[in-house]
């Protein structure tokens, strides 16, 4: 019964300490998973600024041009999470660490389009 008491002890104690431990130095692919979390959301927010940018621009010069807008940015969203889906899986499909390309790689490509954008409007299109 004691025994039983200090095994219930230590274990809780070492699910504390493991919760104070920077998730990304664990390594396992859950953890790496949840550290891509923030870097996906930084990059979705940037592009969404520069988006919105855009849609201002084209609002005020090209209003005749925003539905188009609207759609090809939808259509890259399409291609974004079917192109994500295929990288995520060639690399290591039936993995746990499938999420992780996947989530990564649509941080990268967020940042790809963000770029894309910044050009258009930079050049005034």
């Amino acid at each position: 019964m004691v025994r039983s008491i200090w095994m219930s002890l230590l274990l809780l104690l070492s699910t504390f300490a493991f919760a104070e431990e920077d998730p990304c130095s664990l390594g396992s692919a859950m953890a790496t998973s949840a550290c891509q979390g923030p870097k996906w959301k930084a990059a979705e927010q940037e592009l969404q600024a520069s988006y919105d940018l855009q849609v201002a621009h084209v609002k005020e010069q090209s209003p005749h041009l925003l539905p188009d807008l609207v759609q090809a940015q939808r259509t890259w969203i399409r291609f974004r999470e079917q192109y994500c889906s295929v990288y995520a899986r060639d690399r290591v499909e039936g993995s746990s660490w499938t999420g992780f390309w996947e989530a990564e790689c649509m941080a990268d490509e967020a940042r790809r389009r963000t770029q894309s954008i910044k050009h258009m409007l930079e050049v005034g299109y």
